[in-house]
C-alpha cells in the first residue's frame, strides 16, 4: 500500500476517529474546531459498514472526512478507500502516546479511543499520510480483488529482495510506482 502526505490535499471539514474491535468498532466524528460532531459504534459486518459510509456522507463529501484507523489494511479500510474517503493509518503506539497526553485519567475505553484517533488526526493532519490502495492500477485493469493483491506482493517482493540483495536501505525516489507519492493529490 502506497501513502501520500496529507499536506497535499486540501483541508479536512471533518476527522473520524474509528477504534478497530474484533466485533464492535467505536467511531467519532469531529469538525476541523475539535467539536464532537457524531459519535456511535458499528458492527463489524458488510450491512453496518455500509451504514458508516453513508453516515459519514451526512457530514460532508467523502473527500472531506478523513478517518484515522490502527490497521492499515483489511476490507473495512477497503471499502472506505472505495467511498472516497483518505484513510490515514495510525500507530497503535502513538495513539497510546497522544491518550496518556489527552486523557487525564488514563482510562481506555473503545469510545474514547475514537475521540483520540480523531484529535489525534485533526492536530496531526500535516505530519501523516494517507493510504492509497492497495493495486489500484491492477484492479483498473480488470484483474479482481485477490490477483491484483497478489501483482502488489509481487512488485514489492522484488524492491525487498532488491534491497536486501544490493545491501541498501529502500529508496522511494528509486522505484517508479514509489514516484507517485511525490505527486499531490487531487481533492
Amino acid at each position: 500500500m502506497e501513502s501520500r502526505c496529507l499536506s497535499h490535499c486540501s483541508p479536512a471539514q471533518f476527522f473520524a476517529g474509528l477504534d478497530w474491535a474484533a466485533g464492535v468498532h467505536a467511531v467519532c466524528v469531529m469538525d476541523a474546531t475539535g467539536k464532537i460532531a457524531d459519535r456511535f459504534t458499528i458492527k463489524h459486518s458488510a450491512e453496518a459498514i455500509a451504514m458508516l459510509i453513508r453516515r459519514l456522507a451526512k457530514h460532508a463529501d467523502p473527500a472531506d472526512v478523513q478517518i484515522g484507523i490502527e490497521r492499515p489494511n483489511g476490507r473495512l479500510v477497503d471499502l472506505l478507500l472505495e467511498a472516497g474517503h483518505p484513510v490515514v493509518p495510525v500507530s497503535p503506539n502513538a495513539i497510546k502516546t497522544w491518550r496518556d497526553g489527552e486523557v487525564l485519567s488514563g482510562a481506555k475505553s473503545d469510545t474514547g479511543d475514537a475521540a483520540v484517533i480523531a484529535e489525534y488526526l485533526r492536530q496531526r493532519q500535516h505530519r501523516l499520510r494517507v493510504a492509497v490502495p492497495y493495486c489500484d492500477d491492477a484492479r483498473k485493469s480488470g484483474k479482481d480483488h485477490p490477483h491484483a493483491i497478489r501483482v502488489l506482493a509481487r512488485a514489492w517482493i522484488r524492491v525487498i529482495w532488491r534491497c536486501w540483495h544490493d545491501g541498501v536501505l529502500y529508496d522511494p525516489a528509486k522505484h517508479g510506482a514509489a514516484a507517485a507519492l511525490n505527486e499531490p493529490v487531487a481533492a
